[in-house]
């Protein structure tokens, strides 16, 4: 599927209870991502298992993007170059098992990112790259190191 020209402006954007498995789904790439302006977009409950997906280059400004309640198996999401632009990434209670999250080069300009409440069993989640942060992300605890890689600047401002 691919969503790499698509733009989204306020309202609901609904992707909650999907699966996504088997093929490659593109909401960004290596020149372009969608655009999403206002509203909400809704991964929620979702199942992202054993498929690529990219957000690379993707712009959220002024919206809200839930995750909560997602399950990330034994696949691949990339953030790569993605722009959260004031509202929210919310990844509270997910859970991760097998599954690698990157944010290489994301921008998180005024947005505040929520894995709280959040499992992680393996894979990698890897924040260490991202740039721009206005909020620590939250996770409610220590995150497993041996999953989670924190940003890299101010270390432990990122706990």
């Amino acid at each position: 599927m691919d969503f790499r020209n698509a733009k989204f402006s306020g309202g609901t954007v609904g992707f909650g209870s999907c699966e996504f498995s088997g093929s490659t789904i593109l909401f960004g790439g290596q020149y372009r991502g969608a655009e999403f302006s206002g509203g909400e977009v809704f991964f929620s409950n979702a199942l992202f298992s054993g498929s690529p997906i990219s957000f690379s280059k993707a712009k959220f400004t002024g919206c809200a993007v839930h995750f909560n309640s997602s399950r990330f198996t034994r696949g691949t999401m990339e953030f790569g170059n993605a722009e959260f632009r004031g509202g929210e990434i919310n990844f509270r209670s997910a859970k991760w098992s097998g599954d690698t999250t990157l944010f290489s080069g994301a921008k998180f300009c005024g947005s505040e990112v929520d894995f709280s409440s959040s499992k992680f069993s393996s894979g990698t989640i890897d924040l260490s790259d991202a740039a721009d942060w206005s909020y620590p992300p939250k996770f409610g605890g220590e995150p497993p190191s041996t999953v989670v890689k924190l940003p890299k600047a101010d270390h432990d401002r990122f706990r």
